[in-house]
């Protein structure tokens, strides 16, 4: 079965000499990548499934040290150890934390890494899906891993992917099978986009944030974006809101609803998947009063549900206004910090 325009890749050439890795080759930071999008996912079921929790786990300190087959169905993990994920895995003893500010923490000599010293973390972790995920997508998502990774499902190779801090997602339905799945994922320390990535702090490595997968119907919704507009007073507004689909979805219609549940308006299209409403008068989203509507987008099978604000930004003689006011920004640059956990600090902290 072909897959729907939803889970089309992006295609990278390289622009380094075929023999450069991929984890060296500044061309490529993703491989059977899915397209960035807004994340949301269906209502009406249950249709995501943490895998948070325990993984089993490996760490050597180099790149010619790592298992090479433990992605294979089968393979024999009962000398491994148990790790939680998320976490950074030098707060969980595999490695050394290291704070930095001018220095690389590793080889300096751009693109290439070097495999002197460039820690490997492996992870299995087993899943089943539940029955009425069948006939559906199963995307994997990975909301963080630094520095790269490689992702395998029951021996298959799925994708790779760079960029820690932006979250990744794979297509992996054809990989599935019933009953008990084995996912396989090999973390590097460094890659090329660590130097990137290079700035005034402690540097961590691992799966430090969440692992989710999502089930998708075979034809729906696959993003959109939303936007408001004000007119010269900032009294009324026009939203609009842009909506791709893939597979066979059918007529898409959205509507707009206030915090207490009561319809502000229906959108109105403008042509293939752009749509249009005029509100008068709308409460506005500010930090002061950060008031939010909730966005439903349908079609054929698929519904999904959002909050939205009503605001602009803009800037005009040198200042950043809000909603057409003048705004200061006050704040401290705090990179993800925890005392215990690293790069995965709790809601609280």
């Amino acid at each position: 079965m072909m897959k729907p325009a939803f889970f089309a890749v992006f295609a990278a050439s390289s622009l380094l000499a075929a023999s450069a890795p991929v984890w060296e080759d500044p061309a490529i930071n993703e491989e059977n990548h899915l397209s960035p999008r807004a994340y949301t996912v269906p209502e009406g079921g249950d249709w995501t499934m943490s895998l948070n929790g325990t993984w089993r786990y490996w760490w050597c300190g180099g790149v010619d040290q790592q298992p090479q087959d433990f992605m294979n169905i089968g393979f024999d993990d009962s000398r491994w150890f148990d790790i939680d994920v998320p976490s950074c895995v030098e707060m969980r003893g595999w490695g050394v934390p290291h704070y930095t500010n001018h220095r690389y923490p590793h080889k300096k000599d751009p693109p290439r890494i070097g495999t002197e010293y460039n820690p490997v973390s492996s992870y299995i972790k087993r899943f089943t899906l539940p029955d009425s995920w069948k006939s559906r997508r199963t995307v994997l998502r990975f909301d963080g891993v630094y520095s790269c990774h490689w992702v395998w499902v029951n021996g298959k190779y799925i994708g790779y992917s760079e960029d820690s801090k932006l979250p990744s997602e794979f297509d992996i339905t054809d990989a599935l099978v019933a009953g008990e799945n084995t996912l396989a994922v090999r973390v590097y320390r460094w890659c090329d986009g660590s130097y990137m990535e290079d700035q005034d702090m402690f540097r961590f490595s691992g799966i430090f944030r969440d692992v989710t997968l999502v089930s998708l119907p075979e034809s729906g919704i696959r993003d959109f974006v939303f936007n408001t507009t004000p007119d010269a007073s900032y009294r009324d507004w026009t939203a609009s809101l842009n909506v791709e689909t893939y597979g066979d979805a059918g007529e898409i219609s959205a509507a707009l609803f206030d915090a207490d549940g009561k319809k502000a308006g229906d959108f109105i299209p403008k042509g293939k998947g752009t749509f249009s409403l005029a509100l008068s008068a709308p409460r506005l989203w500010s930090d002061e009063d950060p008031y939010l509507y909730t966005l439903v987008v349908k079609c054929r099978g698929d519904e999904r549900r959002v909050k939205v604000g009503v605001r602009s930004y803009e800037i005009k003689g040198g200042l950043l206004l809000v909603n057409g006011r003048p705004i200061k920004f006050k704040g401290v640059n705090r990179h993800e910090t925890s005392p215990a956990d690293g790069r995965q600090p709790t809601y609280e902290e």
